[in-house]
């Protein structure tokens, strides 16, 4: 994602530092590298319990400011899924190699369950990803 601001780059940290707060976001700038993330909701609602992190980098061009960047899970879900994927498939291989149906179908449910956990993580976290968006279009 890309968004681009008509403001130097050091004013519109401060105003992004200054926003983030009120909405309740985490804003971090290094150098050239921003995150902003969201918070554990404290109280208790479902909508914000998948927390997503905006990361990417900072630019200033003239008296604008550019920032890219994409969205990751507040966790290390990608390599969760991998690990997991790469485990299914050596057992569902040794499973067929050895003609034990059991193994087999108990791969098949493990891998329906990964795939409807990568589908609820994804749809829980929208909540969250658009807040991030929505502050970034507010201050173009």
């Amino acid at each position: 994602m890309e968004f681009e601001f008509n403001r130097e780059k050091s004013s519109f940290i401060k105003v992004l530092k200054g926003k983030c707060e009120k909405n309740a976001l985490k804003c971090s700038v290094e150098d050239n590298k921003i995150m902003i993330e969201t918070f554990a909701n404290s109280e208790g609602k479902l909508e914000d319990a998948i927390p997503a992190v905006f990361k990417g980098t900072i630019e200033a061009k003239e008296n604008k400011t550019l920032i890219k960047g994409r969205f990751t899970n507040g966790f290390y879900l990608t390599t969760l899924v991998a690990v997991a994927a790469i485990l299914i498939i050596a057992r569902l291989s040794w499973s067929i190699y050895q003609k034990q149906l059991d193994n087999i179908i108990m791969c098949a449910i493990a891998t329906a369950i990964l795939v409807i956990v990568c589908v609820v993580v994804n749809i829980k976290g929208k909540k969250s990803k658009e807040r991030i968006i929505t502050l970034l279009k507010q201050l173009q």
